[in-house]
Order: structure tokens, then sequence, then C-alpha cells
């Protein structure tokens, strides 16, 4: 099964960001040469900010919506 930015990127607009990567750790961008492979990892990003939108203080955390109300109890630890 081909992963998803396999299917969302073409071989051809892969290898230009490789390519643009390469440059970036050239002139010191970056520390290591990256690739699209590499920093694609598309399920674990999407988890992790998940996790971190679902903080109050997170710039993003407004844009979720609203608990429902027996999740909200649950949350607030009053939970019959």
């Amino acid at each position: 099964m081909p992963s998803l930015y396999e299917v969302v990127l073409s071989a051809e607009l892969t290898g230009q960001i490789n390519s643009f990567l390469k440059r970036a750790h050239r002139y010191s961008f970056s520390n290591k040469i990256q690739s699209v492979e590499e920093i694609a990892d598309f399920e674990e990003a999407d988890e992790t900010l998940f996790f971190k939108m679902k903080c109050s203080q997170h710039c993003l955390n407004p844009t979720l919506p609203p608990l429902k109300p027996t999740l909200m109890a649950f949350v607030q630890g009053t939970f019959l």
C-alpha cells in the first residue's frame, strides 16, 4: 500500500522537494540532509498535532469542535 505522500506528491514533485532539502542542508539551514520520505510520516505527525491541539493554550485549540457535556464532565473529573 502506498504511503500518503506517494499518493499526494508525484515522483517529479518529490524529486524537486528532495533537491530543495539538499540545498537547504548545503547552505546550513538544516543540520542533516532530509528527504520527503523521512519527514512525511503523516500518521504520527497527525496524532502529535491533534494531541497538542487539545491543550487549551495551543493556537489551534479554538478550531476544535466544542466538547460534549458527558466528555467535558469526565475531563473535569466530575463524571459520575
